[in-house]
């Protein structure tokens, strides 16, 4: 701020040294700059900054607010809160638009003709309650969740004609703001094959009626078909009505049970009876205090709701932005290009089953990505307080043998520990020679050395070829003469691979391997799994007091961090520099002011 107003200050000078201002007195210099600063920060009739975007609309395709002008419409030149005076240049005229903004992802507005000698009052006048009601959806739009859960059967009214012989299908999914619709007759031939749709909820809102906006996808659909559609629903016990718009506006549906196309829902009560009828159960209590977990392999995330009966397995996704709940956002706060995580799997407790293998099993009702819903064994086995083991058998329509034995051959299997999981330092620190049992490769395994929570494997080969990885230590267990040590690779983020690594003691020496009974993956080093025999340690760990380079090139020594940049120099950063940086800073704004006043004192002679 203070550079700015130097800068402001020399502005003014140059212009009183040109004759353009008097110098009268400090106020008028502070009013001139002030003049400037409005000047400067003045946007005259703007779009607010959370419309600007590329939206879609029924009949013009998709259009791009900015922010002064809309496409094929004009330049903004008026405004009155939401209604907006644009001009069209092309056609030499003025049109009134008035604004709804409804939802973060939806827009509604009415539009008056585009008309030469009107005033902006007078224009906007011209827009009446049947003036044609146009959306705007937001591309791309960030999902929401829908306003019903649960599956339905329904029949559907297309225009005059009724289809209600077999019924219809609308399957909730494991993401709430999905459901796919089985249309079983299409267009009154019953011959035809059945349609398929994914429907995804992009916005919901109320506005007297319960309306709900989202975009139909489907194999059988066009790439250039457009299939977003308008809603409005109402539902009551295990009953509803859905009407529908035949296009991407709202117009046509007038009611829950009138427009052009209309559905009759009736909830499926068959699906889930096993599960409706069991009191709820809970997941293990080893879980709740901890409710957000990660897989070993990076690639998903569980999570257990707070009442502990209903978990969610998601997509793990690096560097997710968060979705804004409300429209107070401004237009950085909105993640225009946001990803959001498909959620795999939902998994509803039904009941508990005595556990066998030291794990304890559990009944589940399931909804997949693909929205089919079954009945699926849990299997949850404790290895230490912070790592399980989760086995999830394979998918069954009878509640009654998800839980057989034969369920679990080719279940999926996931090894989970706390997403938010830091290095910790790493067991039998110390530095040990090691042979390859697969090759004639040699190294060293340095545990705990150059940095207490990683381990270093330095590989050499007859081939002349060498490698270094670097794993960092998470947790340790010992069992038997064995001692497992869960490891990640050294990376930024929260997708990052991990592994189970075994200390397999002997009488003379130890075998280290990359364990898959405890990781779904392997490390692999020089291409292959690791599989490594240690001598007795060459040299003992000795914690160093100075600085350590790490694998992320950064450690700690007291209020000092050293950082080892890519040339292997070393940078003192300290709270000096910062310091520094300031003084300079100021000098440099003092130097400013200095030529200011000389130039202000020369023209004023």
């Amino acid at each position: 701020m203070e550079l700015i107003t130097g800068i402001l200050t020399i502005l003014y000078c140059v212009d009183i040294t040109f004759g353009k201002y008097p110098v009268s007195s400090v106020s008028s210099r502070e009013s001139w700059i002030a003049r400037r600063a409005i000047k400067h920060s003045s946007s005259g009739c703007t779009f607010p900054p959370d419309w600007q975007g590329l939206w879609y609309t029924s009949g013009r395709g998709e259009i791009r607010i900015g922010a002064t002008n809309i496409t094929h419409t004009g330049e903004c030149s008026e405004r009155d809160e939401y209604k907006f005076r644009l001009y069209n240049r092309a056609k030499d005229c003025h049109t009134c638009m008035v604004f709804t903004n409804q939802t973060t992802n939806l827009i509604q507005y009415k539009e008056s003709y585009c008309l030469r000698g009107v005033d902006f009052r007078s224009l906007c006048q011209r827009i009446t309650g049947d003036s044609t009601l146009h959306s705007l959806i937001r591309v791309p739009s960030v999902a929401v969740p829908c306003p019903f859960q649960g599956s339905y059967m329904f029949s559907y009214m297309n225009g005059s004609a009724k289809f209600d012989k077999p019924d219809s299908e609308m399957q909730e999914c494991a993401d709430s703001s999905r459901y796919k619709f089985r249309f079983k007759q299409r267009g009154g031939v019953a011959k035809m094959p059945k349609l398929e749709l994914d429907f995804q909820c992009l916005a919901t809102w109320n506005d007297g009626d319960k309306m709900l906006y989202g975009k139909f996808t489907g194999k059988s659909l066009g790439p250039n078909e457009n299939m977003y559609r308008c809603m409005i629903h109402e539902f009551w016990g295990s009953e509803g009505d859905l009407s529908m718009s035949v296009d991407a506006s709202c117009q046509g549906p007038q009611s829950a049970s009138v427009g052009p196309f209309t559905m009759a829902l009736k909830r499926n009560t068959e699906e889930n009876k096993a599960y409706r009828e069991q009191p709820p159960c809970r997941f293990p209590e080893y879980f709740a205090n901890v409710h957000k977990w990660k897989d070993l392999t990076g690639r998903y995330i569980v999570e257990i709701e707070d009442n502990m009966n209903v978990f969610r397995i998601k997509d793990n996704i690096h560097g997710l932005n968060k979705v804004p709940k409300d429209n107070s956002h401004g237009p950085i706060a909105f993640p225009y290009e946001v990803r959001t995580p498909e959620i795999r799997l939902v998994a509803r407790c039904v009941s508990f089953k005595n556990g066998q293998h030291q794990a304890n099993e559990y009944l589940a009702y399931t909804t997949n990505d693909t929205c089919e819903s079954t009945y699926q064994c849990i299997r949850i086995k404790k290895i230490t307080k912070t790592f399980f083991k989760m086995e999830v058998g394979t998918p069954n329509q009878n509640a009654k043998d998800a839980c057989q034995p034969m369920q679990f051959v080719g279940a999926t299997t996931f090894f989970l520990i706390p997403a938010k999981t830091s290095p910790s330092p790493c067991p039998m620190p110390g530095t040990y020679a090691y042979k390859d049992h697969t090759s004639n490769c040699v190294g060293s395994l340095i545990v705990g050395c150059h940095n207490e929570n990683e381990v270093e494997i330095q590989a050499s080969c007859p081939s002349m070829h060498k490698t270094v990885e670097i794993v960092q230590c998470l947790y340790y267990w010992e069992e038997m003469h064995m001692v497992h040590l869960i490891t990640q690779k050294p990376t930024t983020g929260t997708r990052t691979t991990g592994y189970c690594l075994t200390f397999a003691d002997s009488m003379d020496d130890m075998d280290v391997y990359s364990n898959p009974d405890c990781s779904s993956d392997v490390l692999l080093i020089m291409n292959k799994t690791l599989g490594i025999q240690l001598t007795k340690p060459k040299a003992k760990c000795v914690r160093q007091k100075g600085p350590v380079a790490s694998s992320d090139k950064h450690s700690q020594q007291g209020d000092h961090i050293i950082a080892v940049s890519n040339g292997g120099s070393n940078e003192l950063i300290n709270g000096a520099e910062s310091s520094w940086t300031r003084t300079l800073w100021h000098q440099m704004l003092l130097l400013i002011c200095a030529f200011a006043i000389t130039v202000c004192l020369r023209s004023c002679r």
